[in-house]
């Protein structure tokens, strides 16, 4: 026997309000019901999809899933580079289990400094240091993480250059302050 969710007419869920239910119930005997967004959509739905989405589809696409992009999206809903740069800089040294390259960034203790933990302290980092549409940003040293004394715009075929034949960049052998007298 399908499952009653005691559900009315009008009662709300999200930015979607109930305005009707289906006599006919779908194939497996689940309840259907008719729906209003609050952006003017309509549409029909299971019962128990309904509740459990808090928004209408058409909402959905228009907020690309609810990412925030601190106000840098375009008119056609993408991002802009320089916050996928960012976004990008971020998933790589937060995400322990989920990116595929983790052994080069998580597992080495590659970090972003405190100042660019925020979107809006890279962005003015990336306004007074050079960055044009095209660049790609680039660590000096690859055993140091993302800081402004250690990062620098690069085109993408520089920074590929880079890391194939620049194996000095890599600390795997002696720390980098060695090779270049720093202390």
């Amino acid at each position: 026997m399908p499952r009653s969710y005691h559900t009315k007419v009008g009662e709300r869920f999200g930015s979607r309000i109930i305005t009707g239910f289906l006599k006919p119930r779908d194939s497996d005997g689940h309840l259907r019901c008719r729906w209003k967004c609050d952006c003017g959509n309509k549409g029909t739905a299971g019962l128990k999809a309904f509740r459990h989405a808090s928004k209408c589809p058409r909402c959905r696409a228009r907020n690309q899933k609810g990412r925030p992009t601190h106000g840098h999206s375009r008119e056609n809903g993408g991002r802009t580079s320089l916050y996928n740069i960012w976004a990008g800089m971020m998933q790589r040294t937060r995400s322990p289990t989920s990116f595929r390259h983790r052994k080069w960034y998580f597992d080495k203790g590659i970090t972003v400094c405190d100042e660019w933990q925020s979107f809006e302290g890279f962005l003015a980092w990336a306004s007074t240091s050079g960055y044009k549409p095209g660049l790609s940003i680039d660590r000096i040293f690859t055993c140091r993480g993302y800081e402004p004394k250690n990062c620098e715009w690069v085109t993408r075929s520089e920074n590929s250059r880079r890391a194939a034949q620049d194996a000095w960049r890599r600390c795997d052998n002696a720390p980098i302050e060695m090779l270049w007298g720093e202390t």
